[in-house]
């Protein structure tokens, strides 16, 4: 396989591409102060550590955006056998709101604290359409020296702006960019409407597979590799983003919630 890194041809922020073949279980650990990491990955079994917070990617395709404070620090697990297909992108605070007009405002409480370095959390991202089209090109691509510095520079600059539009309105991108077929897609689009319309008495698995016309297992099999989340793990983020919001707001206190 192949593992490349370069720094973008503006020297503002480092990119890594990941086209392995694991023989054997290895860990890889980084140091970063002060950074935001957004991990595009098309597909890997790996676990991520950041701090206490665990994800295990099990060959699902979908965006960790992971936030750095001082002397950060990022462990993986790779896994033998697995095939690892991921772009890395290590900014500075600041560069999305300032280079991609990334308006903090719009964006949901967990996003916006990480965006902003507030804290030091992960959270999950489904890939679109447009998104895995420009992974699978860069990782496809055979250009070399200056040129394929140049290209690289592009296709990251695509990335993030594909990445910018997305953290805005996740749920609505994925509705209009997926590749889904379109009863799917229509499926998927009224589970997320059901669960953010009800986040506190939600419907059950099986009450949201009647209301789509699809089984239990076909809805949550197409939502999980659809979305980049099950949809227990999409409605305990949903939950989480409720409750930073009535802590901002100040409507309730850390007790109630």
């Amino acid at each position: 396989g192949q593992f490349l890194s370069w720094i973008h041809k503006s020297e503002e922020y480092a990119a890594g591409l990941r086209d392995i073949q694991v023989n054997q279980d290895f860990t890889v650990s980084a140091h970063m102060s002060n950074r935001l990491s957004i991990e595009l990955v098309l597909d890997g079994n790996f676990d991520v550590y950041l701090g206490d917070h665990t994800s295990s990617n099990q060959d699902q395709s979908r965006i960790y955006l992971s936030s750095y404070l001082d002397n950060g620090r990022q462990t993986r697990l790779y896994k033998k056998g697995a095939k690892i297909r991921s772009v890395g992108l290590w900014l500075p605070a600041g560069l999305l709101t300032n280079q991609f007009a990334v308006d903090t405002e719009k964006l949901s409480p967990t996003i916006r604290s990480i965006i902003m370095l507030e804290r030091e959390s992960t959270t999950i991202l489904p890939l679109s359409t447009h998104m895995r089209q420009a992974l699978e090109d860069m990782m496809r691509h055979k250009y070399q020296g200056s040129l394929g510095d140049e290209y690289m520079s592009a296709k990251t600059t695509e990335l993030l702006c594909y990445f910018s539009e997305l953290i805005t309105s996740p749920e609505e991108i994925f509705e209009l960019d997926n590749n889904l077929p379109r009863h799917k897609a229509q499926a998927m689009s009224t589970v997320l409407q059901c669960i953010n319309n009800n986040l506190a008495s939600p419907p059950s698995m099986e009450d949201l597979a009647k209301i789509i016309g699809l089984s239990r297992s076909v809805m949550t099999n197409t939502f999980k590799s659809s979305y980049g989340l099950s949809i227990t793990e999409y409605l305990l983020q949903k939950r989480m983003d409720a409750a930073h919001e009535l802590l901002k707001t100040g409507k309730l206190s850390i007790l109630n919630v």
